[in-house]
């Protein structure tokens, strides 16, 4: 398996220096620029693409809901905004997952629905289903102080709010082999200045990262699910259907 090591020895490679290291915690200029450098390409590059290992999905926590909403069915009369509830126009504000790196949508709360076998089944009675209405809701990512520190949350409309979101991965293991290529050269170039100073090899090695990004955007697009321009009509009926059409989810 190709180890962080591994990882950072290519990059030096690639940006033309024969040195290699045994650790980042070693006592030498290289080692000391790459433990500086790595943990900032390897978290940038993973928000440039939609890459599969990192997408997660997560049921968010409730930090402040809007006074009448379920959440905080109280009503006290106030006629101002407080800083208690979420800022206007948001009823929710959700706490940010600690290892979310790009929030990219929010997703509806399923339901649980029950209803009559449509007609031409072999199984007449009902159906039980989960489901989800509508499609992705708005939802912005704010700051804001929650027990005296200041951190970054999600407003939103939406009740018991889902989020998906790119997701911090650590472990080489679970990566693609182009994201650790396009890491290898995005590393290069971050490294280039400080102990090479080529502007020039600093590019091309940004070129290459920016290529093996590209690639995977496509590679990715082709595993995913493919995009149906038209649901038949009994597919709807059933809760099959919904309209997500124009997200790469």
């Amino acid at each position: 398996m190709t180890s962080e090591v591994d990882i950072a020895n290519m990059a030096l490679q690639a940006m033309g220096t024969r040195s290699t290291i045994s650790d980042f915690s070693e006592q030498s200029n290289e080692a000391y620029n790459v433990n500086m450098l790595y943990a900032r390409a390897r978290d940038s590059l993973m928000t440039q693409a939609f890459w599969n290992f990192t997408r997660a999905t997560r049921a968010l926590s409730v930090l402040k809901a809007w006074p009448g909403t379920p959440e905080n069915p109280s009503v006290t009369g106030a006629t101002a905004w407080s800083s208690d509830w979420p800022p206007p126009p948001w009823l929710y504000e959700y706490a940010y997952p600690a290892d979310c790196l790009r929030a990219r949508y929010v997703v509806p709360q399923q339901y649980y629905d029950t209803m009559p076998n449509p007609p031409l089944t072999s199984a007449p009675g009902v159906v039980n289903w989960y489901s989800f209405t509508g499609t992705p809701v708005k939802f912005v990512v704010a700051s804001d102080t929650i027990s005296e520190t200041v951190q970054n949350v999600i407003l939103t409309n939406q009740p018991q709010a889902i989020l998906v979101y790119i997701r911090r991965v650590t472990n080489p293991d679970l990566w693609q082999p182009n994201f650790v290529d396009a890491l290898v050269y995005n590393l290069a170039a971050r490294l280039t200045i400080p102990l090479k100073g080529d502007r020039n090899l600093m590019a091309d090695n940004y070129k290459l990262s920016a290529q093996y990004v590209q690639e995977a955007q496509l590679m990715d697009a082709n595993e995913g699910l493919a995009s149906t321009e038209s649901m038949p009509d009994w597919m709807q009926i059933r809760g099959i259907g919904s309209s997500w059409e124009g997200y790469n989810v």
